[in-house]
């Protein structure tokens, strides 16, 4: 019976190990914008944290509310998505990050974009920001619907990562170029989005062309070139970081190679933002 009792106890053991195991494996950190407190403001909010989304708000009376939902994450298009399940609704979020300092999400469900900032650097709102001024060599004109959309530069410097850059020349925009101004706060490092990003219809990034390799030329106030250096990109719709190395005036940036396009020849760029961080 004594032996029968020990078994009994050690295979009871090893289930609750297992279990306790899966359990750990299930909510375990897998992505760098989980398990932060992310502040867009200091009075709104967010975290992926255990399986969990949490948006807390406080209204002008300093009451603070939550609106939680279970959350999972999946690729689509190359692009990394949260789909969300709140208790009267379900919505999904592009998730944007490249490392633990800054996250921008795009919820479809209500159609709100959030830039945030990891709340561990002590600010009360979100260092990321658009670029202030851009100039190209070229950019795309088309007809949709009988309307005239233009894609122009000017299209970097708004926050709404929806609208973007798309270069306006025969064939694959090799050699075509960018120019951004550094002057709100001096940065050294900078995010692009890469391709053409379209929230309802994410199969046109791939659709369209994405660079893969950019020259990148720092500049002074007066011309003068100070640096170069080539930057290769991923194939992929997110964050990713260029670090200049050094704060410069001007920044030119040409298109060296791109991963072409399934539908169409032209190249587009989604967002640029400055790493406010970076300016310190």
């Amino acid at each position: 019976m004594d032996h029968r009792k020990d078994l009994f106890i050690i295979r009871y053991l090893f289930i609750l190990f297992v279990a306790l195991f899966s359990s750990l494996k299930l909510y375990a950190k897998e992505y760098v914008f989980e398990d932060i407190e992310w502040i867009t403001t200091l009075s709104e909010n967010y975290s992926f944290t255990n399986g969990i989304y949490c948006e807390s708000i406080c209204d002008l009376n300093e009451n603070w509310t939550e609106l939680k939902g279970k959350y999972r994450i999946y690729e689509e298009n190359s692009y990394l998505m949260a789909e969300i399940q709140f208790k009267d609704f379900t919505s999904k979020y592009f998730v944007f990050s490249a490392n633990d300092k800054h996250l921008i999400l795009y919820d479809t469900y209500r159609n709100k974009q959030i830039e945030c900032t990891n709340s561990k650097y002590h600010i009360d709102e979100p260092w990321i920001w658009p670029i202030s001024q851009c100039a190209a060599s070229s950019f795309l004109v088309e007809k949709l619907k009988n309307d005239l959309v233009e894609y122009k530069p000017e299209n970097l410097t708004d926050k709404d990562i929806s609208k973007n850059w798309v270069e306006g020349t025969e064939g694959l925009g090799i050699g075509e170029s960018f120019t951004i101004k550094n002057d709100i706060l001096p940065a050294r490092k900078f995010y692009i989005i890469n391709g053409f990003f379209c929230p309802d219809k994410t199969s046109l990034f791939y659709s369209n062309g994405r660079v893969r390799k950019l020259l990148m030329e720092c500049l002074s106030s007066n011309g003068v070139i100070c640096k170069k250096e080539e930057i290769i990109l991923e194939d992929a719709g997110k964050l990713q970081e260029i670090d200049t190395k050094g704060k410069y005036d001007f920044i030119t940036f040409t298109i060296m190679e791109v991963y072409p396009g399934m539908q169409y020849q032209d190249t587009a760029i989604s967002s640029i933002f400055v790493d406010g961080l970076s300016a310190l």
